[in-house]
């Protein structure tokens, strides 16, 4: 079988063809890996080894510059033309228009062709040798055609509060939202850019709006309207913008309690809103309550353009109640009246209110919790003590028999019912409530719980907000047996006014005066001061330890003094009068007794009426709930009009009712 001549000569033709490909030089077929593979021209980065650029019909210099270090061993040059004696020049990372000019006429040859090329240093010399297959050429076109490659900010799409465009450094610096669902990677940003001068964004058209993404170093690229000059550019987040600055609630009582987002979880993002209530915010008037689910305005206070598709949530719930910046909405704060906080989140949309970015918060709504850590009564043993709050001291001195150095002794301690805890000599107990008084805790410290006062203790504080005090105990025997004397008394109304009877250290009769229109003493309390030696009872069936019935200061009502009997109110002309007696605290046979006569002052003789305002209700039958309905809205100021013919003064009471009062309406008047 005969071979095809034809075949034998394709084969010897292809042989031909790779021996010459062979022997084609490494250079001129691809870049070395040493050099650049870009260059900037006019800030538009250009490929190598072979690019082309344009300039407007006119231009006299190129700026070249490389985008980073070739290190120190390289340098990549412009090659003067070789019509020129001028040097080469070195290009260099930086923007320094003295070291990268490049100037047409001296390095541009007659093809409009800029050569460069990639140099090597030999050794430590000074001799600098090419680096084969490192020439590079940058054609340069001449046109009337815009080559430039800005472009704008236009608006947001997701999440771009604003945007600047570098336009020299080819970056654009961006606030964003802060994005919490889930986090801020999941945003996905984007924002609408405008190409300028007739410039194209990649994907869209000739001065055209396109969007692009807009989260930290995402790209997009600008053709220029000539074709040939490129730039990328690279967003940056300067900076990431919280939702809400200010959270407030507008309570009942009108006033606005207002906190800042915090950063609970210490990751330098606000993540948590605490609002503080004092109980008046969730006050009832009718019903002289609190609400157990008040309805509360909320407002709030954004980084941006945030004014609505605010949410407020329960938690627990899926649906949550939407806020205004203006407070023009309420949320139903469920169980804050009873359980004293409510849970929830705030969540946040915008940019744009649907589908943007979503910031959410912790919430939390409480009543204030209370930071007293006041000891109002002391007891050792059967001894009241004293209480020093300033000093933070308790001090109690005890009769001989208690035997403090031999034997522990009872401690009772008082406290607002609001005291976390109280602790003796690392001893801690559980508290009853006083059953005179449901907002005293009483603390007892007796049985295997007794402590050791034969020396100082210390008595530390926890308030319901977690502030700590620290009191110190010392408690004395005393040895007195012959001292029981008052040195001052004094009884205290309802509304805080004291009044004080003369003591001397001779009369055992004492009077108090209060005013003339005083009808019920009963709730009234009592304030004895005794003798260091002794203590003060009002209690006739004295038991065999001798302090039934002690007086304990701004505690013991005057109702209790007088046997636990009412006491009803008097004449003009009459008197309470009650007994008290000291006692010594060593000796239960020395004893004095003493009388405290409760008189009337003399009568006010005033007869002008200086105010006097009236209030329109419905109810006609309780007086306390028309009482409760008072309110601004309903309560109107009589004008009060006085004239005298100098012996005689006459009054004028002007009441201006309202219009709507004047007929049968909804009040039913």
């Amino acid at each position: 079988m005969k071979k095809s001549k034809f075949l034998k000569k394709s084969l010897a033709m292809l042989l031909a063809l790779m021996l010459v490909v062979a022997m084609i030089p490494l250079s001129a077929s691809a870049a070395s890996s040493e050099g650049p593979s870009f260059i900037y021209v006019d800030d538009n980065s250009v490929a190598l080894p072979e690019a082309e650029v344009d300039v407007p019909t006119g231009t006299k210099t190129v700026q070249m510059r490389l985008n980073s270090s070739l290190g120190p061993n390289y340098e990549l040059r412009v090659l003067a033309a070789a019509d020129t004696q001028l040097k080469d020049i070195v290009l260099v990372d930086t923007k320094d228009k003295g070291k990268n000019t490049v100037t047409l006429a001296d390095y541009m040859d007659s093809n409009k062709e800029i050569h460069l090329q990639l140099y090597k240093q030999v050794g430590n010399s000074n001799n600098w040798e090419t680096v084969e297959g490192c020439a590079y050429t940058v054609t340069v076109n001449f046109t009337t055609l815009s080559t430039t490659t800005d472009v704008k900010f236009v608006a947001n799409v997701k999440g771009v509060y604003s945007a600047t465009v570098d336009t020299e450094n080819k970056i654009v610096n961006v606030v964003l939202a802060r994005h919490t669902e889930p986090d801020q990677a999941g945003l996905g940003a984007k924002m609408n850019m405008q190409a300028l001068d007739d410039a194209t964004i990649v994907g869209g058209s000739k001065n055209g709006v396109w969007t692009v993404d807009a989260d930290n170093n995402d790209t997009f690229t600008v053709i220029s309207e000539s074709g040939n000059n490129v730039a990328k550019y690279t967003v940056k987040v300067t900076s990431y913008l919280e939702a809400l600055s200010e959270f407030t609630v507008t309570g009942t009582d009108g006033e606005k309690y207002s906190a800042t987002p915090v950063d609970a979880n210490l990751d330098d993002v606000p993540d948590t809103i605490v609002v503080n209530l004092p109980e008046s915010a969730i006050y009832d008037k009718t019903t002289d309550s609190s609400f157990a689910n008040p309805e509360l305005a909320v407002s709030f206070a954004s980084e941006g353009d945030v004014t609505r598709n605010v949410v407020v949530t329960q938690d627990g719930e899926t649906e949550g109640t939407a806020v205004q910046s203006d407070g023009a909405l309420k949320v139903e704060f469920t169980g804050l009246g009873t359980a004293e906080e409510y849970n929830g989140t705030v969540t946040a949309t915008r940019l744009p209110d649907k589908k943007g970015a979503v910031q959410t918060y912790d919430l939390l709504v409480q009543l204030e919790k209370d930071t007293s850590t006041e000891i109002t009564y002391v007891k050792v043993n059967n001894t009241l003590g004293e209480v020093d709050a300033e000093a933070g001291t308790l001090t109690a001195s005890v009769p001989t028999v208690d035997n403090i150095a031999g034997k522990d002794a009872d401690v009772v301690i008082k406290t607002p019912a609001t005291v976390q805890s109280v602790t003796i000599d690392s001893k801690t107990v559980n508290p009853t409530l006083d059953e005179n008084n449901s907002a005293v805790k009483v603390w007892t410290f007796a049985g295997e719980n007794d402590i050791n006062v034969s020396k100082q203790q210390i008595v530390d504080m926890v308030a319901e907000d977690g502030t700590k005090q620290t009191y110190t105990l010392n408690v004395t025997t005393d040895t007195n047996t012959t001292d029981a004397t008052i040195t001052a008394i004094w009884i205290k109304d309802g509304s805080g006014n004291t009044y004080k009877a003369d003591v001397t250290t001779t009369e055992d009769d004492l009077l108090v005066k209060v005013p003339f229109m005083t009808t019920d003493i009963n709730n009234w309390t009592i304030f004895v001061t005794p003798s260091s030696h002794a203590y003060v009872t009002y209690d006739y069936s004295v038991s065999e330890d001798g302090r039934v019935g002690q007086v304990v200061n701004g505690e013991t009502t005057l109702k209790q003094v007088n046997q636990n009997q009412e006491l009803v109110p008097i004449d003009a002309d009459g008197i309470w009068e009650l007994t008290v007696t000291a006692n010594n605290k060593n000796n239960a046979k020395i004893k004095k007794n003493y009388t405290l006569t409760i008189d009337l002052e003399s009568p006010k003789d005033g007869k002008t009426l200086a105010d006097l305002d009236f209030s329109a209700t419905a109810q006609e039958t309780d007086k306390l709930i028309a009482l409760k309905s008072v309110k601004d809205v309903n309560t109107f100021d009589a004008q009060i009009d006085t004239h005298t013919n100098g012996s005689t003064n006459v009054t004028n009471l002007n009441l201006e009712v309202p219009v709507s009062l004047t007929d049968k309406n909804d009040l039913g008047l």
